[in-house]
């Protein structure tokens, strides 16, 4: 009659979605465990039916961050539960170590411009946007280049 309790196996370096709010809520300043800007960042790719990648860290005081990724972790989104369950968990960890609510940001540019000084590729990456946050657009400035090559 318990056989339904049984939790199903997962493949190697995936975890459950309780084990990874346990890993994330485990991660402290003093004993780095996940990189927790790297999730902020990263919010919008937990979708329903698809992985989701967790960045494992260590203090490493000889980088700029002062961690380094030393692997990772996946979590599989089965449903709208577990995708809401995995933000706000990385949503309340951002806060509790930031000191302030996460904000995405409003402004995104993805350009497919050739640029050459980044590669010769097209391929659809992001750029730093011309638009800045608040500016109305359409106001008939004229803008001579575009996001990729400034």
């Amino acid at each position: 009659m318990e056989d339904f309790l049984v939790q199903p196996t997962l493949p190697k370096g995936f975890i459950s979605i309780d084990d990874a709010v346990a890993l994330i809520n485990s991660d402290t300043r003093s004993d780095a465990k996940v990189d927790t800007q790297w999730l902020a960042n990263h919010i919008d790719w937990i979708e329903e039916a698809h992985n989701f990648n967790i960045p494992l860290v260590k203090s490493n005081p000889n980088v700029k961050r002062g961690i380094t990724i030393v692997g990772w972790k996946t979590v599989q989104i089965m449903n709208a539960y577990d995708k809401e369950v995995m933000k706000r968990c990385i949503r309340n960890h951002f806060r509790d170590m930031a000191g302030h609510e996460y904000n995405a940001p409003a402004v995104r540019a993805v350009s497919s411009v050739a640029d050459d000084e980044v590669s010769t590729g097209v391929r659809p990456r992001r750029a730093r946007p011309i638009a800045k946050e608040g500016q109305t657009i359409g106001t008939g400035e004229t803008i001579t280049t575009n996001g990729a090559n400034l």
